[in-house]
């Protein structure tokens, strides 16, 4: 990689630094393209901001890995725009600053306006000629907003008309080679993203979408939601969460609250060899046995401490056999939301 690509601003022997001074910073082609030949070569990709910039979840949740973050300019420094870290730059990368602690533009900001619900899933197709990808977003956009996504794309904006054809033969064509999507609501606020890729014998597409709602939702809320897509999909793990975010699906540079995980669903693989009662006796949930056979566990309510969330869905991860949603993709992409932690009052 060199520094002639017309993206990045600065480039070491550790990473790439690409500046952007815009009020939200997407996951344009180029910047696509910087973070796969900086995966590729081994390095990190460093995106400096200003403060009042916003990134959309598409790049939020791209900026992952090692020596990988987003560096936010303050007009005392940088910080880092997930976990509030002071950075400074070494020479070589920015890295976090000693004594540890938060930066005040990171922990002082606004309340958030909403609340983000965010769904990772991933889903096992047979290989065949005749499969045609994107159903389970379609589906999954219509339960949940009312109407398909209103576009698709390789990068952000996401400017093709929805056409599950289309972006089924483009996949096709970078076959065995992953696949990255992104597709957009039209009805509400909400983005997607899905990575396509070609095991032995099946074709996974790892789904991650995130939706605005004016308030909190409870698990209850998505139970009719997860028992249809698991009725009409081979679904190997769900996870939902939620958390204080902005009105869009961006992301700010300051703290808005914990994301906490609401329900999760577990599989075929998840539940293989257990009986029904070993499957509703995990640590006292709430589980209920959808129509296909999968488990729906409610982790979280409302009002209750988000450390019960994490630690009932630490008991289900521990008790089950879950499969990973994220073999086979770039990155970490579809990964649940990367969790920040501010000190105790």
């Amino acid at each position: 990689m060199t520094a002639a690509h017309p993206a990045v601003d600065f480039l070491t022997d550790r990473v790439a630094v690409v500046m952007q001074d815009r009020p939200v910073v997407a996951l344009s082609s180029w910047l696509a393209d910087v973070i796969r030949i900086c995966a590729d070569n081994g390095k990190g990709l460093q995106l400096v901001t200003p403060v009042t910039s916003r990134l959309t979840t598409a790049l939020y949740a791209a900026l992952d890995g090692p020596d990988t973050r987003w560096v936010v300019h303050t007009p005392d420094g940088h910080h880092d725009g997930m976990s509030g870290r002071p950075l400074g730059w070494n020479g070589a990368a920015f890295v976090p600053s000693d004594p540890p602690g938060l930066s005040p533009h990171f922990t002082n900001g606004p309340a958030a306006p909403a609340w983000h619900l965010t769904l990772t899933m991933q889903i096992r197709h047979p290989a065949s000629e005749r499969l045609v990808l994107g159903g389970a977003l379609d589906d999954l956009f219509v339960l949940l907003t009312g109407r398909p996504p209103a576009g698709w794309g390789t990068a952000e904006p996401a400017t093709q008309p929805w056409d599950r054809t289309a972006l089924t033969g483009l996949c096709r064509e970078r076959a065995p080679r992953r696949t990255w999507l992104c597709a957009v609501g039209d009805s509400a606020p909400a983005l997607a993203t899905m990575v396509v890729s070609r095991p032995a014998e099946s074709v996974l597409e790892t789904i991650r979408c995130t939706l605005v709602y004016a308030e909190p939702l409870e698990a209850d809320a998505l139970t009719e939601a997860a028992r249809s897509l698991s009725a009409g999909y081979d679904i190997r793990q769900a996870l939902v969460q939620q958390a204080p975010g902005q009105a869009d699906t961006t992301h700010a540079s300051h703290w808005t609250g914990l994301s906490t995980p609401l329900a999760l669903l577990a599989g075929p693989e998840a539940i293989a060899g257990r009986s029904p009662d070993d499957l509703r006796s995990i640590g006292g949930l709430d589980a209920a046995r959808l129509d296909s056979g999968a488990y729906w566990y409610a982790l979280h309510s409302y009002g209750e401490d988000p450390a019960q969330g994490w630690n009932r869905l630490e008991q289900v991860v521990a008790h089950l056999s879950i499969p990973s949603l994220t073999p086979q993709t770039p990155r970490s992409w579809g990964q649940p939301e990367r969790i920040a932690r501010l000190p105790e009052a």
